[in-house]
């Protein structure tokens, strides 16, 4: 996805909404998560970073140099807007991942972990249930 940034951004600007943000990453005992969520909303906007669907972050991932869809994996949303259903008491692993339909990180399970019924549009990658 490449957007043409409509706005000269000075490279200053940048410099310091990085630097803004990593030194609000702190680490345990001294991180200000709030400030770090604010820091990293300012670098996706000088930046034109989309928004997730969801509106949980900002989908830096997709600009990632060697990003890779997490194939076998899919995400609760995308799943059900292809018409997959979790079964009913059926516990799974999740983990964080690319998904490949949407192109957005996010917690992902396998593909093969929601029954597919007829006329849904299960995806051909498929791994495993858990």
């Amino acid at each position: 996805m490449s957007k043409k940034i409509k706005k000269t951004i000075e490279i200053a600007e940048i410099r310091h909404a990085i630097a803004d943000y990593m030194h609000s990453e702190g680490c345990g005992c001294c991180s200000d998560r709030d400030k770090h969520e604010a820091d990293k909303a300012r670098i996706a906007q000088l930046l034109n970073v989309p928004a997730y669907s969801d509106n949980s972050g900002y989908n830096f991932t997709f600009y990632q140099k060697d990003a890779k869809p997490s194939l076998g994996y899919i995400c609760h949303q995308c799943a059900d807007k292809l018409g997959g259903k979790w079964p009913e008491g059926h516990c799974a692993t999740q983990g964080p991942g690319l998904c490949p339909e949407c192109m957005e990180y996010k917690g992902l399970v396998s593909v093969g972990d929601f029954n597919w019924p007829k006329g849904s549009k299960q995806p051909k990658y498929s791994g495993g249930r858990d």
